[in-house]
């Protein structure tokens, strides 16, 4: 079920606020991308550091807002 955009800015807020060692779930409430484009940069090498969970892959806040910063996009296509 997708959320509305009042829900996400919401979302987005609320991930904003947290510590920067929060463990975070991005997706496209904080960043505006899909989770299947985050997988593909993970994978590709290109994407923010991210700590492997068994309940699936998650994101420290600060390296995520780092990666984005790297970038006027918000979303680097090049490896470091």
């Amino acid at each position: 079920m997708a959320m509305c955009g009042t829900q996400s800015s919401m979302v987005a807020r609320a991930v904003a606020a947290l510590p920067d060692d929060a463990l975070v779930d991005p997706g496209r409430s904080y960043l505006g991308i899909s989770k299947m484009t985050l997988q593909r940069k993970r994978k590709d090498g290109i994407g923010p550091p991210f700590v492997a969970m068994p309940a699936g892959t998650q994101y420290r806040k600060g390296e995520v807002d780092a990666w984005v910063l790297a970038d006027k996009t918000g979303m680097p296509d090049k490896k470091p």
